[in-house]
């Protein structure tokens, strides 16, 4: 996880899905998908109110 924060950090765009909210928390943006439609989006770091 360290690695792609740094990536992100030296301007790569690093796209992750993953159902672990403990992996999720180390996003800047998360997009909440169900069934394939996108239910929601926050740009924080906290997957709690989407």
């Amino acid at each position: 996880m360290e690695l792609l924060q740094k990536l992100n950090r030296n301007g790569m765009t690093v796209l992750m899905m993953t159902h672990d909210t403990a992996a999720a928390e180390y996003g800047t943006r998360m997009i909440h998908v169900e069934d394939g439609k996108n239910c929601g989006e926050r740009g924080g770091l906290s997957f709690d109110n989407v």
